[in-house]
């Protein structure tokens, strides 16, 4: 509750502050609740998000996905930190999640659609921006 508290009050740093005691304290009781460690790891990758440490945040998305914790948001937030960290192939594959999800459809499509023309693939952006286009028309 502390960590979600800080997470409200703007105090990002805190809360992974926070999170990280919590994760080392189970670490220490040999606790393997691998829900419980995955909720950790999302939550730590949200605030350094916003804490625009998108390296680390990558990384605990990551974390959070291979041990099986998959909210709806966590493949849109993690294609966030890997954009912001340039990796825009890995940042793809994730939006490309996150629109297989439904999550945030119209916003995923636009990043897959940018980041296929920034890397020059030009007919695959065309395709994405005009799926863009038919999601207005159906809503």
């Amino acid at each position: 509750s502390n960590a979600y508290r800080h997470y409200q009050d703007g105090k990002y740093q805190s809360a992974v502050d926070e999170l990280k005691l919590i994760e080392q304290q189970f670490k220490n009781q040999g606790e393997t609740n691998k829900q419980t460690l995955g909720l950790l790891s999302y939550w730590k990758g949200i605030c350094l998000n916003r804490l625009q440490n998108f390296s680390e945040a990558a990384s605990s998305f990551e974390s959070a996905i291979n041990i099986g914790y998959a909210p709806a948001d966590i493949h849109y937030e993690y294609g966030q930190a890997l954009f912001a960290a340039e990796k825009l192939i890995e940042a793809r594959l994730q939006f490309r999640e996150s629109l297989k999800r439904k999550f945030k459809r119209g916003v995923s499509l636009y990043y897959i659609a940018y980041i296929s023309k920034e890397l020059g693939e030009n007919k695959k952006a065309f395709t994405f921006y005009r799926m863009i286009d038919k999601l207005e028309d159906a809503e």
